[in-house]
């Protein structure tokens, strides 16, 4: 069976390679933005993204790797830390709460985070492969959901039955299927063989059964991007994300295009993908990952390198921002908007390893 972690590696590789000749931006004076890096988990402010932390595995590294938000605040998910609300006000004075719990997040990889009513739920999980220590080496065992109180600063575990009867199997993928069930990928390895079993949690009521593995593959599975309906403000910006990454006259048919999509806060994720005529028999195949957000009627996309995308009240209409330049090794992974501040987390990607990372935060109430 593919395993979940190739997949992961291709995003990240393939992703790296985006290509920095994008049209040219509406807004041709310098963005008004303000730059934090990560450094021992804290954000620190700075001039301009630079490249000067040890590179280690994604999985492990200190990087943004999920936001939400509550409250009017951003939450994001800090890989081997734990959980940080932002509360932005103004690009002069943003504040950050930061709730690190190192026993619970170090070595572990964080894969989603959404908000339930007052507290926020994150999945992460071991990753036996890419890690810097082995499973029996952490202090806590069997966890792959948690639950913080931000009020109180209280994490709490959501143990499912399954788990809670075979601690040494790890939560490799998690899906929230809609808001109230979740489900699971587990696996259990020995130095023998590999063991894949498949569960769906009704999250109110606890209750938890065994799926078979169609259902979860059906349930990951992506839509073509063919099968959309036209007109529609979705299908717009998607096609010029694939007009952008993957030029017509260049006869491109080794560039794949994956969508993923969020609308609201649940947690619940579109999938959308884009696989040219020919992909199949491509010698250096390429697939990128594109992270789209719903703000009101409105798509916005962000691009590896910078170029943000946004439907408009016409049909037709879509307008471009492009975030300021970044080294070569330096991409955008995924963006958030709240009270028209947008956060960008960008990361510098090293093939199956990340250096720095950090955030990128704009007023954008003009960006009409």
């Amino acid at each position: 069976m593919k395993k979940p972690l190739l997949s992961a590696l291709l995003i990240i590789l393939l992703s790296s390679c985006a290509p920095k000749d994008l049209e040219q931006s509406t807004e041709a004076k310098p963005l008004p933005g303000k730059w934090f890096i990560l450094r021992q988990g804290h954000f620190e402010s700075i001039e301009a993204p630079s490249t000067s932390i040890r590179p280690q595995p994604w999985t492990v590294q200190s990087r943004v790797a999920a936001l939400s938000a509550l409250d009017h605040k951003v939450f994001l998910a800090v890989n081997g830390w734990g959980i940080v609300s932002l509360d932005i006000t103004s690009l002069s004075d943003p504040h950050f709460e930061y709730f690190y719990d190192p026993l619970i997040f170090r070595n572990r990889t964080i894969t989603s985070l959404f908000p339930d009513k007052k507290t926020l739920i994150c999945h992460l999980y071991f990753n036996t492969l890419l890690n810097t220590v082995q499973q029996q080496d952490l202090k806590i065992q069997g966890i792959s959901l948690i639950k913080l109180f931000p009020i109180d600063s209280i994490y709490r575990f959501i143990i499912p039955p399954f788990q809670r009867q075979n601690p040494e199997w790890e939560s490799v993928s998690f899906l929230v299927r809609d808001q109230d069930e979740f489900l699971f990928e587990w696996k259990h390895s020995s130095p023998e063989e590999t063991y894949f079993h498949y569960t769906l949690l009704n999250y109110r009521e606890q209750k938890e059964e065994s799926v078979d593995r169609l259902l979860f593959r059906e349930s990951f599975a992506f839509q073509r991007v063919n099968d959309l309906k036209e007109p529609s403000r979705l299908v717009l910006v998607i096609k010029k994300v694939i007009k952008t990454l993957i030029p017509a006259e260049q006869g491109n048919k080794s560039t794949a295009l994956h969508f993923l999509l969020k609308e609201g806060d649940s947690g619940v994720r579109k999938r959308y993908k884009y696989y040219p005529p020919g992909f199949s028999s491509a010698r250096h195949p390429e697939l990128y990952t594109i992270n789209l957000i719903k703000r009101g009627e409105d798509f916005i996309a962000l691009l590896p390198q910078g170029t943000l995308l946004r439907t408009g009240p016409g049909e037709k209409d879509l307008r471009i921002l492009d975030l300021p330049p970044t080294p070569e090794d330096i991409i955008f992974t995924d963006l958030y908007i709240e009270d028209n501040f947008l956060v960008a987390a960008w990361e510098e990607v090293h093939f199956i390893n990340v250096g720095t990372a950090g955030i990128f935060l704009l007023d954008i109430s003009f960006w009409h």
